[in-house]
């Protein structure tokens, strides 16, 4: 009898510390960790975007939208490593402000994959500050219609890039909740690209092109002189309960890119994105 009570009094004593346990945890935020030690987080993000391209070979004139976008990410970080896979998206039917009758509009689909993975720097106040630096691998593909150029108007471009990629977070307290105010920066430096090497106007292309080949028909190795991307992202990172956040980030994403002839595209977007994380 000593010894069943002695046991139920065992387990009620671990019971407790489970529980109060799990209440600190849910108090503090910090949620479940992987048997690694790492923090994970699946992201799913929706918001507006801005988006300006002015593509030679479709026009001498600069197409706008306002739209949205999507993209779904995972995230882990522990004291010293951070990495994140991002991929976002878009689809747009572009726009030009012109006299002419013609109001030509240009569907675009814009996809990116960026994957970020960083360790710790020892700067700054370690108390207040999280910086990392490494590597970047993205991806980049795009597709626009312009149904007004037959045939020559269905333009396919790619680029998948090495380069670098940083970040600085800082703690900062809402409301009693302790987040963080986070700036990264991330810029390709080799790549390889693929743009077409038809004019904009209206032609018969080659009848046993496909969409495949058309992709890859001028693809290449390269840096900044034809392909040069830069990414900013700044974010508040807010907590919830349960070791869950949510993210607020403004995005400015720019590139260039010149095909043969040094046709050259320019695109940029300024967007908006909420992000629910969930830590699993």
């Amino acid at each position: 009898m000593a010894l069943r009570l002695r046991s139920s009094f065992l387990l009620l004593l671990l019971l407790s510390a489970s529980l109060s346990s799990n209440a600190q945890n849910i108090a503090e935020d910090e949620g479940v960790l992987s048997k690694k030690e790492y923090a994970r987080f699946l992201g799913i993000s929706a918001g507006p975007t801005y988006q300006v391209f002015h593509d030679e070979l479709i026009s001498g004139m600069r197409y706008e939208k306002v739209g949205g976008a999507v993209a779904i990410s995972n995230t882990k970080i522990n004291d010293v490593k951070f990495t994140e896979l991002n991929f976002q998206g878009s689809y747009l039917n572009m726009g030009r402000k012109s006299e002419e009758l013609l109001k030509a509009t240009v569907q675009q689909l814009k996809a990116t994959m960026d994957y970020r993975h960083t360790y710790k720097l020892a700067l700054l106040d370690e108390n207040y500050f999280d910086v990392r630096a490494g590597m970047l691998f993205s991806t980049l593909f795009c597709h626009r219609n312009a149904k007004h150029l037959p045939n020559t108007g269905d333009i396919y471009e790619y680029a998948i890039a090495l380069g670098l990629t940083g970040k600085i977070a800082k703690q900062q307290t809402f409301r009693g909740r302790q987040g963080y105010v986070i700036l990264d920066l991330n810029m390709p430096l080799f790549a390889n690209m693929s743009r077409p090497g038809y004019l904009n106007h209206s032609t018969e292309l080659d009848p046993e092109s496909t969409t495949i080949k058309r992709i890859f028909a001028n693809n290449r190795f390269t840096s900044f002189g034809r392909f040069f991307r830069f990414n900013s992202r700044f974010h508040i990172l807010y907590p919830i309960k349960n070791g869950n956040k949510l993210r607020f980030t403004y995005q400015w994403d720019y590139y260039r890119m010149k095909g043969d002839g040094d046709i050259k595209v320019f695109s940029a977007e300024h967007t908006f994105l909420i992000t629910f994380l969930f830590n699993y």
